[in-house]
């Protein structure tokens, strides 16, 4: 999603950024994907300059990160997979990775 669009629909959210959230909160290896997939699907639009990677549905809070950190949140991505061996997402952030 992004972030312009919820800026109009929702006002009261709590914004937090992805590098002093994402290292708090435990992640399934299905969120790790998710989170792989969002990238994929953002990598390539240069207009977005933000977007959201993780909404709270009971709670009014979001995590999003900035254009300017999707390297970094695919190196963070990578380790991460790798402590749990899902060695096929590492491919894929790889490949998405030369595509940054």
């Amino acid at each position: 999603m992004n972030i312009t669009a919820l800026h109009k629909l929702e006002k009261g959210w709590i914004q937090f950024d992805w590098s002093r959230t994402l290292h708090r909160i435990k992640l399934s290896p299905k969120n790790l994907s998710e989170l792989i997939d969002k990238l994929d699907n953002w990598k390539s639009n240069k207009k977005c300059k933000e977007i959201i990677l993780i909404k709270y549905e009971k709670i009014p809070i979001y995590i999003t990160i900035h254009r300017d950190d999707f390297k970094l949140l695919a190196d963070w991505l990578l380790v991460r997979l790798t402590k749990i061996e899902m060695y096929e997402e590492c491919v894929r952030i790889q490949k998405i990775y030369k595509k940054l």
